[in-house]
This record gives structure tokens, C-alpha cells and sequence, in this order.
């Protein structure tokens, strides 16, 4: 009778050293409780108090197990950023403010009318009513206005800005100046008037140069060949436009016998229009829905911007970077 005491008591060590071994059954280690759970791709899951929660990169902001994309203040009652991010492979745009409260004195107001950057040299100018906003991308930081007089005297914001790019003009092998001319392209109109502005861009000084003027009457201003409107964009309906080499996974196209390396990129609020800038200067045969362009689609992805209050884009090391016009 009295082993039954001392069995009794082996049964509860062993008892008490399998509880203590590991976690028991039905409650799973903390590390098992964020399986499966990605935060929407934008942060990251762990465990506190208990309770699986989402810590979410900056600009997003956790809604439950999901990171919810926020503009970083600044934005209208409806919540519309100022401007818009789509890095290179991300399915995700990431949204901005000019005037949130860690931002500077430097940044813009509403509304850009275009922007146009010069990768090369790590700035971009994002154009307003005040005047040329420097903007460095790698930063997102602001610099110092420069006013439409610093860019050509008689450049005037109250123009109708149409858009702006950068050009490249890579030298001629008999050229005396080996070295790359980096220029900006704007153009304005009202009306049939088409005025065209060429500055060359001067990182030492951080100045623009001249180098071209032009005003016309025309009632084409891309210029193309007549058998080739037609699959042009409607002038009023672009919203923005960019240059950037060709990429086969945005989308394959080949317009010209003899295509270029750089081509020009037109967004409307629903469509994309493709142009090569070689030596043949025309528009791909139809146009391309957002919904069926690559991997940079901009309709597609989540926090997709309203095309239809887009007002300015540039590429930048093959981020795509939209501004607020309206």
C-alpha cells in the first residue's frame, strides 16, 4: 500500500517536466501566430501581449492586420495626397504631402503643373504657381524656389503649362564639347499658340541657360506626321508625360524601323500613349489601358492615385513619381 504514494509522486514529476518542456498543446509559440499574416507587404507582425499586431512602414498606418497607405499630412478632406511614388518592382504607391509638419518652408503648394527631373545630378524641379521648386527624390526634400525669371525672363506663370521634360543631347562624335548636354523641355499654349522652352541645366551653378525659343501657330502640338494623328492623345486629356528608356517588362513596342533608345510616355486619366523620340517621332499604332500596362501600371496597384488630378510625372532612377495638378 504504501508504493502507491511513491508511484503517485514519479507520475508527477514526469508530469511536471513534460509542462515545463514546451508549450502546451493548443497553444502555439508566438512566432506561429504571425504565420500567414504579411501586414499587406508594407510592414511587419509580431506578437504584444499576447495580441498579433502590424508594425507598419512610415506612410502607412495599421488598420487591424493590414497596413492602410496615408499621406503623411497635408491632404484635402477627401484625403488626396500631393504626390505619388511607385518604386521600382513595388505594387504599392506610397503618398506624400508637400506641407507636412517635419517637412521645410521650401515645400510647394498646389497645384504642379509639371515636373521634370535630371537624374543624373540628383534633382528634380516640380513647377508651380510660385515658381521652379527644386526637389531631390532620394531625400524627398525641398530646396529654395527658383523664380520663372531665373528660368527665361519672360517665362510667366500665367501661361497655360503643358508640360515639361528633361532631354539628354548626347554630342555629335565630331563635336568640340565631348560632354552631354542636360536641357529642359516646356511647353505652354493657349489656344493655337504653342510656345516651346529649351533650357540647358547647369548643375555648378544650379542655373538654366538658354538655348532654344520657339511660338507657333499649330493645330498639332506633338507634331507628328498626318497619317499618325489619330493615335495621338487628345491634348486636353493629358494629364502628364515622362521620357525614360525603353523597358521590356513595361510593355514591347517598336514603332519605327529604326526606334530609338528613349521614348516619351503619355498619361491620361485613363490610358497610356508611347512615342518614340528617334528618328521617326511618332506614336505607338493605339493606345494602351492602364489596366493592361506592365508592371507599372498605374491603375492597377493599391493606393493608386486619381489619374484625372494628375498635373506632373517624372521617372527617376526608375521610380515613377506623379504630382497633384487640380
Amino acid at each position: 500500500m504504501k508504493k502507491w504514494p511513491l508511484l503517485i509522486a514519479v507520475l508527477s514529476c514526469f508530469v511536471l517536466l513534460w509542462s515545463c518542456s514546451g508549450e502546451p498543446e493548443g497553444e502555439p509559440e508566438e512566432e506561429d501566430l504571425c504565420e500567414g499574416i504579411y501586414c499587406s507587404g508594407h510592414g511587419s507582425c509580431r506578437v504584444s501581449d499576447g495580441d498579433v499586431v502590424c508594425d507598419c512602414k512610415p506612410t502607412f498606418e495599421a488598420v487591424g492586420l493590414e497596413c492602410i497607405l496615408q499621406c503623411d499630412g497635408g491632404v484635402d478632406e477627401d484625403g488626396v495626397c500631393d504626390y505619388w511614388v511607385l518604386p521600382a518592382g513595388s505594387t504599392q504607391w506610397e503618398g506624400y504631402s508637400f506641407n507636412p509638419e517635419s517637412n521645410d518652408e521650401n515645400a510647394p503648394t498646389r497645384p504642379v503643373y509639371a515636373a521634370f527631373a535630371f537624374e543624373d545630378f540628383g534633382v528634380a524641379f516640380v513647377v508651380t504657381r510660385q515658381g521652379f521648386h527644386p526637389f531631390f527624390p532620394e531625400t524627398q526634400e525641398w530646396g529654395p524656389t527658383k523664380a520663372y525669371s531665373e528660368y527665361d525672363p519672360a517665362f510667366s506663370a500665367d501661361e497655360e503649362i503643358r508640360w515639361a521634360l528633361t532631354e539628354r543631347f548626347d554630342p555629335r562624335e565630331d563635336a568640340d564639347d565631348p560632354e552631354p548636354i542636360f536641357g529642359s523641355y516646356i511647353e505652354t499654349g493657349a489656344g493655337e499658340i504653342s510656345r516651346q522652352w529649351w533650357r540647358r541645366y547647369n548643375p555648378t551653378t544650379n542655373e538654366f541657360e538658354t538655348m532654344y525659343f520657339g511660338e507657333f501657330h499649330v493645330d498639332n502640338p506633338f507634331e507628328i506626321e498626318q497619317e499618325f494623328r489619330e493615335n495621338r492623345p487628345v491634348i486636353e486629356e493629358t494629364r502628364a508625360f515622362w521620357m525614360g528608356p525603353p523597358r521590356d517588362e513595361w510593355v514591347e513596342f517598336n514603332i519605327c524601323l529604326f526606334p530609338s533608345e528613349i521614348y516619351r510616355v503619355y498619361l491620361t486619366a485613363t490610358d497610356v500613349f508611347l512615342r518614340d523620340s528617334g528618328e521617326c517621332w511618332n506614336f505607338a499604332d493605339s493606345k494602351i489601358p492602364l489596366d493592361e500596362w506592365g508592371p507599372f501600371v498605374p491603375g492597377v496597384y493599391e493606393g493608386v492615385p486619381p489619374m484625372e488630378l494628375i498635373g506632373g510625372a517624372f521617372l527617376y532612377q526608375e521610380d515613377l513619381v506623379l504630382f497633384r495638378g487640380e
